[in-house]
């Protein structure tokens, strides 16, 4: 039986929802906006994964199980980003082409992204097992882990904007004279 969906988890589908009506009032179907919503399905996917596969017992090997499966489903968000974003630009799907090509590209990005994603989550097992933390220092750690990881290629293409990332839109360049002035 699948237990009720907590409540965080609700708060963050019904704030995902708000941001994406207003991403495609402003710019329709887009490919970043597909994206979103493929994450965000593969997100209620894992959760509803993670809810129903739940169980009293311990498993046998915890460690692989986190692993593998923070691996797995890092591997599924890498595919959704492969029509925006993916590890290379030159490996981004588009329509129109083959299926095979697609694999292709997809394989090429998993062979660099796979070997990072194993190294993270043996550093986060790690981390957890090593150090006792609380609710909120977990959520605030690993939070800003992430957003450190996120914000890396703004602080090494443009190290004076890294504190102003999130503000960035899609056309300003670090590498236009004035850029953060406004000139």
């Amino acid at each position: 039986m699948i237990r009720l969906i907590p409540v965080p988890f609700l708060l963050y589908l019904f704030w995902s929802a708000c941001t994406l009506l207003l991403t495609f009032y402003m710019k329709g179907w887009d490919v970043d906006n597909i994206t979103h919503i493929l994450l965000l399905c593969l997100l209620s996917v894992t959760l509803m994964w993670a809810l129903k596969t739940r169980s009293a017992q311990r498993p046998k090997n915890p460690r692989l199980l986190f692993v593998g499966a923070g691996v797995l489903f890092a591997a599924l968000a890498e595919g959704c980003y492969m029509i925006s974003q993916p590890f290379l630009l030159s490996l981004t799907i588009r329509s129109g082409m083959p299926i095979m090509q697609m694999i292709r590209n997809y394989s090429i990005d998993l062979m660099f992204t796979l070997p990072v994603y194993v190294f993270i989550f043996s550093v986060i097992w790690k981390l957890i097992n090593r150090y006792r933390y609380g609710r909120w220092e977990y959520i605030f750690v690993f939070a800003l882990a992430q957003a450190l990881g996120d914000g890396n290629q703004t602080f090494f293409a443009c190290p004076d904007a890294a504190f102003v990332h999130s503000l960035c839109d899609d056309q300003l360049s670090c590498h236009q004279p004035g850029a953060l002035s406004g000139h």
